[in-house]
């Protein structure tokens, strides 16, 4: 009798343990969300907000000079942040677009593109970007061969 008192206390005990990991990952992958959640706010924003002071210093080329080195080491600290995979869920996509979005626009337009490659300075200046953008444009590459295109 006593044997079997240990024997359900043993399994209780386990079972506690058990119910207590699976809480913990639980809440640790929450903490993880609401951190990346966090970490997408600031940085999205703070490229928005820089690309808009772009916009609006046309003309004013050590201003948007200036403003385009602010905008790169924004999508420098993105990019190294989603290369070290901190970012989780919905927002690592959204950011994912946001960042897509900003070099596909420094890419598309000559005049940007020269400033920034005038930024430039040092063979490891926007290595993390590079990085990304390598990656993004394999991965886009296969998204496309692997879509099927309806016609008519």
């Amino acid at each position: 009798m006593p044997g079997d008192l240990s024997d359900w206390l043993a399994a209780g005990g386990l079972l506690g343990t058990a119910a207590a990991f699976l809480l913990s990952a639980w809440e640790m992958r929450g903490n993880r969300r609401a951190t990346s959640a966090s970490l997408y706010m600031s940085l999205a924003e703070s490229m928005r907000a820089e690309w808009r002071a772009f916009d609006l210093a046309n003309g004013q080329k050590d201003t948007q000079e200036e403003i385009l080195g602010e905008i790169l080491n924004l999508v420098e600290a993105g990019c190294a942040c989603e290369n070290d995979r901190m970012f989780a869920g919905r927002t690592r996509k959204i950011l994912r677009n946001v960042i897509d979005d900003i070099q596909d626009a420094i890419d598309g337009n000559p005049e940007i593109k020269a400033l920034a490659s005038k930024l430039t300075t040092h063979s490891h200046t926007y290595e993390e970007s590079e990085a990304y953008r390598s990656r993004r444009m394999r991965e886009r590459d296969r998204e496309s061969r692997g879509r099927i295109v309806k016609t008519g």
